[in-house]
Parts: structure tokens; C-alpha cells; sequence
């Protein structure tokens, strides 16, 4: 039996981030994925997205977003803040995870996508075919930021990812 550390990663969470949205994506990936297959876990808190470490010698790490819209497309956050001169790199950059769990609430479809360098690669070589979209505002500590995403078409990363519901690999 495998076994798996659950890491909630929370350093931002602007008023546009609702919370309860990640502790639901967290519980249906807990109960579709993890429980589901059997996998034993344990929870630790320490950033806003869900990482879980596979602790059993594979060490994989799936981070959680719940913005998948059942639409094969993806949100892609390239930037957390780019208000500031130093702009905030965004979980794009950022994140440590192995693999990116784009989740929808409504159908609890979970579309996996492995953050390799040839994910990344692509990523780079399409991006600026991908309009760039803002966020609201909003304040972190009396400093205003605002966040930047792009919509990614699927279609881009063909053969690289799975489409995950419970009981069934879609593809």
C-alpha cells in the first residue's frame, strides 16, 4: 500500500480564492483518488494548493486546482502579483509539485498533467499564443496586487496528460 502526505499550500489567498473551493477539491481528490485507490495519506498545512507526497520511495507530489471547467482547457497562473517591480512568479513557476490536478467540482472530473521540462517547454513555446487574462485586485498587507493567468487549450498537451474520474481513466 502506497503511502501519501497531503500538504495544503496557503501563503496567499486573496478575497477571489475561496477557500471552501479548495478544501471541497481537496476532499473529492481525497475521496475519488486517494481513498479510492486505496492509498493511505496524512494532511499537513502549509501553503494555499493541496500537495500530496507519495512518502513510499516514489515521492510524487500532486498540487490541486479547482478551476477546470469540464472545457478541455486549463488556467495556467503565471504571475501571483504583477503590480509590484518585482513581480510574483505564480504556481506555473513556483510550484514543486510532480503533477497538476486540474479539478472540476461540478462533474469531479480531475485532468492530470505531469510538470516535466517537456510540459514546461511546450508551455514556453505556446504561451504567447494564449491571451494573457487578469484577476481582480486586491490587498495583501496594505500593498495592492493583482495576479495574471493564461487559458491553455488541452489539445496542446496531447499524450501527456489523463483524465481522471472515479472508477474509470477516461484518458
Amino acid at each position: 500500500m502506497r503511502r501519501y502526505t497531503m500538504y495544503n499550500q496557503r501563503s496567499h489567498c486573496p478575497p477571489w480564492i475561496q477557500w471552501e473551493k479548495y478544501v471541497e477539491g481537496r476532499k473529492i481528490f481525497i475521496d475519488d483518488f486517494i481513498e479510492y485507490n486505496g492509498y493511505a495519506y496524512t494532511t499537513v498545512f502549509d501553503r494555499r494548493v493541496i500537495h500530496i507526497v507519495n512518502v513510499n520511495g516514489d515521492d510524487i507530489r500532486y498540487e490541486v486546482s479547482t478551476n477546470y471547467r469540464d472545457n478541455d482547457f486549463i488556467v495556467v497562473e503565471e504571475y501571483a502579483d504583477i503590480l509590484n517591480k518585482e513581480k510574483e512568479l505564480g504556481w506555473w513557476y513556483t510550484s514543486q509539485s510532480d503533477v497538476h490536478v486540474f479539478l472540476s467540482e461540478k462533474t469531479r472530473v480531475m485532468v492530470m498533467l505531469p510538470i516535466t521540462p517537456t510540459v514546461k517547454k511546450i508551455y514556453e513555446e505556446i504561451k504567447s499564443k494564449c491571451r494573457v487574462r487578469y484577476n481582480s485586485m486586491w490587498h495583501k498587507g496594505g500593498i495592492l496586487k493583482k495576479a495574471s493567468y493564461r487559458i491553455i487549450p488541452l489539445t496542446k498537451f496531447n499524450g501527456l496528460y489523463t483524465v481522471y474520474k472515479k472508477s474509470k481513466v477516461i484518458s
